[in-house]
């Protein structure tokens, strides 16, 4: 009865982990804060070791946790740090749009 039980936790489609709206930010915002965490802290162990290794390690981390994530089908933890990688580029787009929508002439 039990090992039945953790069988069907196991075998749930993305659609039938979040029962609510809440459970949906609440993901968004662990992957993109926790990820914003994880990123400074090992920024943080870098600066101080100056080791290219912790490095490469913290790249490996965002990519294991990434798959890790679709692995236990909660994609919003996904999509958080998806956002984290993307913000900076969504910054620099608005500041050319600002800076170059008159054009190079003056």
């Amino acid at each position: 009865m039990l090992e039945e039980n953790n069988n069907q936790k196991t075998n749930l489609s993305p659609g039938d982990y979040y029962k609510n709206k809440k459970d949906k930010i609440l993901d968004f915002c662990l992957g993109f804060f926790g990820f914003l965490l994880l990123s400074w802290l090992l920024y943080y162990v870098n600066t101080y070791t100056q080791n290219s290794i912790i490095l490469f390690l913290s790249i490996a981390i965002a990519m294991a946790a990434v798959v890790f994530v679709y692995s236990i089908k909660r994609r919003f933890i996904a999509l958080g740090i998806a956002a984290v990688f993307l913000l900076p580029f969504v910054f620099v787009g608005g500041c050319f749009v600002v800076f170059f929508a008159g054009g190079f002439s003056m």
